[in-house]
């Protein structure tokens, strides 16, 4: 039995060296280069002077154009900031915050230290900044 298991894993060895052999093979005949066509030259053309200065300048005129549009829109969204500046209302501070500014508290009273929970206070501050941030 232990020399037909041995002829087994050779003769599996021997196909699988084949099939590798074969599809490297295959491949090397699609990875060679194929033949290149050669295009024709372009034939070059000629501008006359008169046609390229016309060219030229209808180029500065449209960009002319688009320079007075920008400064138009620029000029737009400047005046509506500002009309968006004066609709919007002052803001008026809370009452609750000017009561908590003008109610001042002494913390080494007694009273805030029984409030105050350690095992809360890591907890929390754990909560509030996780190491993987």
């Amino acid at each position: 039995m232990d020399d037909i298991g041995n002829l087994i894993y050779l003769i599996f060895i021997i196909i699988s060296l084949i099939g590798g052999a074969l599809r490297n093979f295959r491949n090397k005949k699609e990875k060679a280069p194929r033949p290149v066509m050669q295009e024709e030259p372009q034939q070059v053309q000629t501008i006359d002077r008169d046609e390229l200065e016309s060219v030229i300048i209808e180029q500065r005129k449209s960009e002319e154009a688009a320079e007075r549009r920008l400064a138009e829109m620029e000029m737009k969204a400047k005046k509506a900031l500002e009309a968006r500046m004066r609709k919007r209302p002052e803001r008026k501070p809370r009452k609750e915050a000017v009561k908590k500014e003008t109610k001042q508290t002494n913390l080494t009273d007694p009273v805030h230290l029984r409030e105050f929970d350690v095992r809360k206070a890591v907890i929390y501050s754990e909560i509030l900044n996780p190491p993987y941030l």
